[in-house]
């Protein structure tokens, strides 16, 4: 599946209050209105307090909650456990635990192995995906190094040269089926935070086109922005 750029949204603001405070809820709407509306109407309905975290961390469990509940049944987006062993800059390789699924990322009709990795950059942590055409061997014997493993195709949220465009920089990353379509929501670790304005949360469709950073090994998906969502105040 390529992706589809879009180079205006349709910006629609909501009113939301949240920490006391009157702010507005900025959506910019790409391919999909349908999801969009859904994920919105759920969220707004959920009370900040059902969860015990106020501020930054409770506006991303709403946004999560509201993904888990969106999202159809399936047990393709139920994680597992694997193994590899992988060596940097040492001569030693170590295990390294890898959590994976088997779905079909870019909707194009076939499963992919998408391996999902933690990352720390300037020391904020996020989340990664590598996905892969072909099965690999995840019982702790296949045995890589980690710059091969940066070269493989996938998410990337290690460095901000991607989707900075898109108020994202280190990720949370959120598979979802809705109407039997797969769809990321990939939310900035600062999502909501009023000391981050600028950072987003995105539902986002995969695609198998890369982007290529300076470095010859850092690449990532074009993905197709299907919306945004920002506060401002």
């Amino acid at each position: 599946m390529n992706c589809t750029k879009y180079s205006s949204f349709l910006i629609i603001l909501f009113v939301l209050t949240f920490n006391a405070k009157a702010t507005h809820l900025e959506i910019s709407e790409g391919s999909d209105r349908d999801i969009c509306k859904q994920i919105y109407s759920k969220r707004i309905s959920i009370d900040v307090n059902d969860t015990k975290n106020y501020g930054r961390r409770a506006d991303v469990m709403k946004l999560k909650k509201t993904l888990d509940l969106i999202s159809e049944t399936d047990d393709k987006l139920k994680w597992k456990e694997g193994f590899i062993q992988v060596k940097g800059t040492s001569k030693n390789y170590k295990e390294e635990r890898v959590p994976y699924l088997e779905f079909d990322i870019d909707n194009d009709g076939n499963d992919e192995l998408v391996l999902s990795f933690f990352s720390w950059s300037s020391q904020i942590p996020g989340e990664y995906y590598r996905v892969l055409d072909e099965k690999i061997a995840l019982d702790g014997t296949q045995k890589y190094i980690w710059k091969d493993i940066y070269s493989w195709p996938g998410l990337y949220s290690t460095g901000n040269w991607a989707y900075k465009k898109h108020g994202l920089y280190q990720l949370e990353i959120y598979p979802i089926k809705v109407s039997g379509t797969y769809y990321l929501g990939l939310i900035d670790i600062y999502f909501g935070s009023s000391d981050s304005m600028d950072r987003s949360a995105v539902i986002a469709k995969y695609s198998d086109e890369m982007i290529s950073s300076d470095s010859e090994w850092d690449v990532t998906s074009n993905i197709e922005v299907v919306c945004k969502f920002m506060y401002v105040k």
